[in-house]
């Protein structure tokens, strides 16, 4: 028998009240498992929902992403190709004009009148003048080579409308003589400090040579100025009389030139830049690295450097390339290639593969946010549901005891049957 307060159980009663008892708990025990497995099955679908909703947008905007590039890469750097073309394609006009109306001038001397070509002239300094230079030891005076001189004289004026007209530092005309005919601005560069005219062997000049091994239009390398130091690159034509050569016309084009418009395209870590047909970077906005300009002595032919960049060279000198990556000064980029057909060069474009990534890795970081605060909303409305379900099952236990301390005291309190029924005697024979 056991008492509880006033209440005596024992026997059916306390049968019956652990009946209840165990069937409560064990009703509110697996009530409370399934509760709080379902919650933690719910939080890990959510948390795995999240991650595949994560990479399913951060994928298609990488592919978004590649495919914009892809397009835009390419078309730009096609027409930057396109517009670098036509500068040089105006360059080498001028240059081709030059040479007809020398070739002219050879063909027909007897038509055009003698004109003279006076030396440079410190005070004209500022002033877009015709200058004559001529090479260590050779007399302009000699009579030959005044003759010369007189009728390439005429090209002054086509030599002072081009100056004018182009984007250059220099026009000029020179004979295998040692003679030259020259146009610029700064006549003051031709002097010495002692106050004498400054040689200049311009048969001996890349621009020269090259043309004349060349045979038709060519562009020099990366070179400093004899008389300016500045540096650029020099266009020149040879100009032939019945098969002899006769002078060879070029154009000087500085670097900050078409430098500005190379410089204006950098923004960041992207950039582009120009190569030349020797892999020489001759146009680059960079001042230091593997595509820092430098003159032909000192610049490295990109197409012999290490991994993948002397390959991608290779090809954008010949056509137009796909996006690559490519590493270059530590660094990963996207480049595009195309070819300027007019002098054999390439444009290349080039992109910061950490830019281009950032709006992937900005957009993952603004998801991760949005989640880890839906996160924190619903396993916070989740532990409030599961404390509040918690709390009820303890009250609604409490209650269930209640009720059975109330049934097993009511069947305490019950008249016995066995009152109710007349004892039986038991006779015994005697």
């Amino acid at each position: 028998m056991r008492k509880f307060k006033n209440l005596v159980l024992g026997g059916v009663q306390q049968k019956m009240f652990n009946l209840v008892l165990y069937s409560i708990v064990l009703m509110i025990a697996a009530y409370t498992a399934i509760i709080f497995w379902q919650g933690s099955e719910l939080r890990g679908l959510v948390d795995q929902t999240s991650v595949r909703q994560k990479e399913a947008i951060t994928g298609t905007v990488e592919r978004a992403m590649d495919e914009l590039l892809t397009k835009n890469l390419g078309d730009t750097t096609q027409m930057e190709a396109l517009l670098a073309n036509d500068m040089f394609r105006d360059l080498t006009g001028a240059v081709t004009m030059m040479a007809d109306y020398a070739e002219r001038l050879y063909a027909n001397p007897g038509s055009y009148p003698a004109r003279e070509v006076a030396l440079p002239d410190a005070a004209t300094d500022g002033q877009t003048t015709v200058q004559l230079l001529t090479e260590a030891g050779v007399n302009p005076s000699d009579p030959a080579i005044a003759r010369e001189l007189a009728l390439v004289g005429n090209m002054g004026d086509l030599l002072l409308s081009l100056y004018e007209s182009s984007q250059v530092d220099s026009c000029y005309v020179a004979l295998p003589s040692g003679v030259m005919v020259l146009v610029d601005n700064h006549a003051s560069s031709k002097f010495a400090e002692d106050g004498s005219i400054t040689p200049i062997e311009m048969t001996e000049r890349p621009w020269y040579t090259g043309a004349v091994e060349k045979g038709g239009i060519y562009v020099t390398d990366v070179s400093a100025d004899v008389f300016t130091g500045n540096v650029g690159v020099m266009c020149s034509m040879p100009v032939y009389n019945d098969g002899e050569l006769v002078a060879v016309v070029g154009v000087d084009l500085l670097l900050n030139n078409m430098a500005e418009s190379v410089a204006n395209s950098a923004n960041g870590e992207d950039f582009v830049c120009i190569v030349n047909d020797q892999g020489h970077v001759v146009f680059s906005p960079k001042d230091e690295g593997v595509f820092k300009v430098q003159e032909s002595g000192q610049a490295a032919d990109l197409r012999q450097s290490r991994g993948a960049i002397a390959g991608f060279v290779e090809e954008a000198l010949k056509g137009v390339t796909a996006p690559t990556i490519v590493e270059a000064d530590g660094r990963i980029y996207y480049m595009c290639g195309a070819p300027i057909q007019t002098v054999g060069w390439a444009v290349i474009n080039v992109v910061s593969q950490q830019a281009t990534d950032a709006v992937t890795e900005d957009l993952s970081r603004e998801f991760d946010g949005v989640v880890d605060e839906a996160l924190f909303d619903y396993r916070d409305s989740l532990s409030k549901s599961s404390t509040t379900m918690i709390v009820l099952l303890l009250a609604v236990m409490a209650l269930a005891l209640t009720g059975a301390l109330c049934l097993a005291a009511t069947a305490c309190s019950a008249p016995s049957t066995r009152s109710l029924m007349p004892r039986q005697r038991t006779y015994c024979a005697t």
